[in-house]
């Protein structure tokens, strides 16, 4: 009897040990999380790290504005002289220079004789020309000084009586300390009329002999041959212009 009394007791204990494991342990749900707190305050800085590796060089960027001029340098040195250039091209010939009027004769009369030569005798080069030799148709004792100039002009008829032509005629002139009748080659012909014709003529030069001194100018010519002329009246004027 006793024994049944201890064995209900401790089966009593244990029921009792089971149940209040139970009832402390729980057998019902969790409740949920409750709100996150405040940051708290941040730490110490850590240690500085190590250097990082260069990156990529970036693209070049737009091309800035022009910047002020800056101030003028000194002078430098002088450079060597440089080789001669070639020579460049004659230019265009200038005007005509001013000149003035130093003397002035003019004449009036008879022509005089114009001369026959062979055939062959007589040519627009100058050849066989001479003065006709009239009071109407040359000026003696023309003065001529340096850069001087003679500008002649001369105005007569001639007339045709006998043969077809070959006249020519020309202005001349003759220096009187040499005596040299010069006729330049810029005759005037060979002029040709019907037998019983007249013409009129002027001539129109500008003298330049190569010396100063003392000059006779006029008309001067000659006839390639046989042929039969007349002159009638003349007329001539002499210039000399200082250039």
């Amino acid at each position: 009897m006793r024994r049944n009394t201890n064995w209900a007791r401790r089966s009593f204990a244990v029921t009792a040990g089971l149940l209040l494991l139970v009832a402390c342990s729980g057998s019902g749900t969790a409740d949920a999380a409750g709100p996150a707190g405040p940051a708290g305050p941040a730490g110490p800085a850590g240690p500085k790290g190590d250097k990082g590796d260069t990156g990529l060089q970036g693209p070049a960027g737009a091309q800035g504005a022009q910047g002020p001029a800056g101030l003028l340098g000194t002078q430098g040195p002088q450079g060597v002289q440089g080789v001669q250039g070639v020579t460049g091209p004659i230019g265009p010939q200038g005007a005509a220079g001013t000149t003035s009027l130093v003397s002035a004769t003019a004449v009036t009369g008879s022509p005089g004789a114009i001369v026959n030569r062979t055939s062959g005798g007589c040519l627009a080069t100058g050849v066989g020309s001479a003065f006709l030799g009239g009071t109407g148709s040359q000026v003696t004792n023309v003065a001529l000084g340096a850069n001087q100039v003679i500008n002649v002009t001369a105005a007569l008829d001639v007339g045709l009586t006998a043969g077809a032509g070959n006249l020519f005629l020309d202005i001349c002139y003759q220096n009187a300390g040499t005596g040299q009748l010069v006729a330049e080659p810029t005759a005037l012909g060979p002029l040709a009329l019907p037998v019983g014709a007249r013409m009129p003529v002027v001539l129109t030069k500008a003298v330049q002999p190569l010396a100063t001194g003392t000059y006779t100018v006029g008309i001067c010519g000659c006839v390639n041959g046989t042929d039969s002329w007349q002159a009638g009246f003349a007329w001539l004027s002499a210039q000399v212009l200082q250039k």
